[in-house]
């Protein structure tokens, strides 16, 4: 929890230890197999779902049962990267993952550029690698552009002021708490053109850095 700690000695010596302990290229790679066998178990779990609800044509009950299934399957992941042990219960829904699949849903040339990209750099004979998503630009952009609209959580986490200062013209006193609504930077028509369209190229050349 040091994110959300003050800054100071503590919030330093935790970073460097969660940074060389955990998120770090080496241990990112030596945890891969637990993501490749959690992604195959989705995807054969996944298509059981469809075969068995094919004839119901996907009722809210069903939609329910696979959200709560992919947020234990989320969660299994992280626990078992980090203690090694099996994760059950708590009924997770991914909110944003449900967006991202509705955005491409509902926008035919996104998810026909994504289905070719995915076609030229993967191929229909095997699985995604975590290697191929360096080659997967337009993929990126489009889960940019879903987190762009459709934000997990409204407000970041609170940033204290360690010293006065002055942000955009507003005087900013020491110890001062402020809570960033990245909600409204993210639909800001001054920084980004036609806020409410999903439009994933916009990070393939106007936003290419962003985000």
């Amino acid at each position: 929890m040091f994110g959300i700690a003050p800054y100071g000695p503590y919030w330093r010596e935790m970073r460097k230890i969660v940074t060389i302990e955990f998120l770090s290229a080496r241990r990112i790679d030596m945890f891969s197999h637990v993501r490749e066998i959690e992604v195959k178990s989705a995807v054969k779990k996944t298509y059981g779902y469809c075969l068995k609800n094919k004839s119901s044509n996907l009722n809210d009950a069903v939609k329910m049962e696979m959200k709560e299934w992919l947020g234990n399957l989320i969660m299994n992941t992280m626990v078992k990267i980090l203690f090694g042990v099996q994760y059950t219960g708590v009924h997770t829904t991914l909110v944003t993952l449900t967006w991202t699949l509705s955005l491409l849903l509902n926008n035919d040339q996104s998810l026909k550029r994504a289905q070719d990209e995915l076609d030229t750099h993967v191929g229909k004979n095997r699985r995604v690698q975590e290697s191929d998503i360096k080659n997967l630009v337009y993929l990126q952009a489009i889960v940019k552009e879903s987190l762009r609209l459709y934000s997990p959580v409204p407000l970041m986490l609170p940033h204290e002021s360690i010293e006065d200062c002055v942000v955009s013209g507003y005087d900013i006193p020491k110890w001062t708490r402020l809570l960033v609504n990245i909600s409204k930077f993210h639909r800001d028509p001054k920084i980004w053109p036609n806020p409410h369209e999903f439009k994933p190229e916009r990070f393939l050349t106007t936003h290419k850095m962003s985000i």
